[in-house]
Parts: structure tokens; C-alpha cells; sequence
């Protein structure tokens, strides 16, 4: 199967084809005046473009590629089985070609950053080595159950940890993006209770408590919430704010940012 930008190119130029051989000259005109108000964003001006990629993939006839896009209807219209041959070649053409790898160095280059350290490192391959040799995590989704059976989000008991990875992944990805904005990174090091293989057939339990506030508010709203506080509290001091919001949002991200917005000397969170 061709590659996903040269599929689009060939069932373009496949059905501007069957446009012609079917008379379609009504459709044809609509494109045509499209092409004259919409200068580089019409739907002729991207099969110009599919024509080139067509010509540098297969041996057009230079009269296909004149007088766009007339040529290019001669030539459909005269030989129509071998412009759709031509079209599977290109398609395979690139196919055999070699992939291109992009260069993570240079002054364009984004910087990969450890949340869990705060290292950069230039290219994601490096930043995913440093993750596995330094943090001993091997995904997005170890750093948040890596160590645990349940998922903290949901509060769901799946007795392995193969079943809890696999749940954060690709089951519900929503637990995983709540836990990573959060920033609720489990220690790597810490084992899951119970013998491999011995509880992984027992089937997911939903375990009693409420759920944690992070699963329904995102940390910009525990932030507003956690300012309004100190503003009705004014005397509650910076080590009673990082308990009261460590016992009920369960978030570091929360916490880290309350405190420095409670030491910023150009904000007045207090109202006083």
C-alpha cells in the first residue's frame, strides 16, 4: 500500500481521470473556475502539484505536463490504461525508496525535555535512552503506574502491571493524560504485591473511594481554586496550603505552581 501523501496524490489523478472518461465537463468547468478565484488553493492547483510528483516517479510524455492542465487531459483521454499505469508505478517507486531521517541537531532543532530531572536532550531517541538508563521507564505510561497494579486515576485494580500499562495506553488514554498533566510520577523501583501470574487472570475491580480530583479538573482550575483559598484564608501559611492541596488534588503539578505563585512578590494572593 502506498505511502499516506502519495495515496491522496494517486486517487486524485485517478479521479480526475474518470472525470474525463465519464464526461463529467460540468464538474470540469466547477474546477476550472475554482482554479481562477482560488490562486494556489485550488483542487487543479494540487493535481499541478500530484503531476509533478507523477513526473518524477514515472517517464511522462512531455505534451502530458504542457499546457497544464489540457495536456495532462490529452494524454488520459488517448492512452488511459498506461496514465493509470504510470500512476502505480510512481506509488511504488517511492515505496522502494530509502526513508529520510530528520537531523536533531542544528539551530532549528527542539530540545527534548525529562520531565522527571528537567535534562534536554536534542533528539527524542536520546531523550527515551536517558529515560530508560537513568529512570528505568520504558514509556509515558510507566512513568505514572510503572511499580503498581492499580490505576490511580480510575482507581481500577488489574492485579498485573502488563494489564494496568495496557489500560493507560491504549484502553483509556484519558487516565493517562489526566496523570501526566498532573504530574503523578510513581517511583520505577517499587514493585507491584503479589507473584507474576498468580493474580493476572483476576478481572479488573473497581476499588471503593472517590475519585481524585484530577480526573475531573484540569490543574489550571486547582490553581484558581487553590488562590481563592488563600484569599479567604489569609492567614494560612505556605506549608498548610502544600498539605491542604497534597491531601485533596493529589497533584505535584498543582502544588509546584500554587508555591510559586505564593512567592511571587508582584502577586497578592491574600487580598490584603
Amino acid at each position: 500500500m502506498p505511502l499516506p501523501d502519495s495515496f491522496l496524490r494517486c486517487e486524485r489523478l485517478h479521479h480526475f481521470a474518470r472525470c474525463l472518461t465519464h464526461q463529467q465537463e460540468t464538474l470540469l468547468a466547477m474546477l476550472q473556475a475554482e482554479r481562477q478565484v482560488s490562486a494556489g488553493t485550488s483542487w487543479l492547483e494540487q493535481l499541478s502539484k500530484d503531476l509533478q510528483w507523477l513526473s518524477a516517479g514515472a517517464v511522462l510524455p512531455a505534451s502530458a505536463s504542457h499546457n497544464f492542465p489540457e495536456g495532462l487531459q490529452a494524454f488520459i483521454l488517448e492512452c488511459p490504461t498506461r496514465f493509470h499505469r504510470l500512476v502505480r508505478k510512481a506509488a511504488s517507486a517511492e515505496l522502494r525508496q530509502p526513508p529520510t531521517k530528520a537531523s536533531a541537531s542544528g539551530p532549528d532543532a527542539v530540545p527534548h525535555t525529562c520531565p522527571l530531572c528537567g535534562d534536554a536532550f536534542a533528539s527524542f531517541q536520546a531523550l527515551r535512552a536517558h529515560r530508560f538508563a537513568v529512570h528505568h521507564l520504558r514509556s509515558d505510561a510507566a512513568a505514572v503506574v510503572d511499580g503498581t497494579s492499580c490505576c490511580p486515576c480510575c482507581l481500577t485494580e488489574f492485579w498485573s502491571r502488563d494489564r494496568v500499562l495496557r489500560h493507560v495506553q491504549h484502553d483509556r488514554p484519558a487516565c493517562l493524560e489526566a496523570l501526566w498533566t498532573h504530574g503523578m510520577f510513581v517511583n520505577p523501583l517499587t514493585q507491584v504485591h503479589g507473584e507474576p501470574g498468580q493474580t493476572a487472570h483476576y478481572p479488573a475491580t473497581r476499588l471503593a473511594g472517590l475519585l481524585l480530583p484530577l480526573t475531573t479538573q484540569s490543574p489550571a482550575d486547582a490553581v484558581d481554586a487553590a488562590v481563592q483559598l488563600l484569599a479567604e484564608e489569609p492567614g494560612l501559611s505556605h506549608e498548610d496550603l502544600k498539605q491542604a492541596l497534597d491531601a485533596f488534588y493529589f497533584s505535584p503539578a498543582v502544588t509546584d505552581c500554587v508555591a510559586l505563585l505564593a512567592n511571587e512578590p508582584a502577586i497578592d494572593l491574600t487580598g490584603t
